[in-house]
């Protein structure tokens, strides 16, 4: 099952769509002048969840996309691995955490 690419795709997405459910539902559902700022997130977010659960079931039956099937290789995956890296490292300074040395 993880090596078809649909199926872990449709996981990625279900978990995505459960975090943002959970975010959405400490918004409020409605407010005094009509609906409130979860009202959208909510929604979107349950309707993503059953079109991935779809999406997972269509993979499993039909669709079968096996990883290395669509997986670059010699200098496309370098590319690829190397635009991963870049990204990573740009975004070290949000991931790691700051050190605060005090200046006497």
């Amino acid at each position: 099952m993880l090596k078809n690419a649909g199926f872990v795709i449709g996981i990625v997405i279900l978990l995505f769509a459960s975090l943002i459910l959970w975010q959405s539902l400490s918004l409020d559902y409605y407010s005094e002048l009509g609906p409130g700022p979860g009202l959208l997130p909510l929604w979107l977010s349950a309707v993503l969840m059953v079109l991935s659960l779809l999406f997972m079931m269509k993979s499993l039956k039909k669709s079968i996309i096996l990883f290395p099937e669509i997986l670059p290789r010699g200098r496309g995956l370098g590319n690829i691995l190397t635009i991963i890296a870049a990204v990573l490292f740009l975004l070290s300074p949000l991931l790691l955490p700051v050190s605060r040395s005090r200046v006497s």
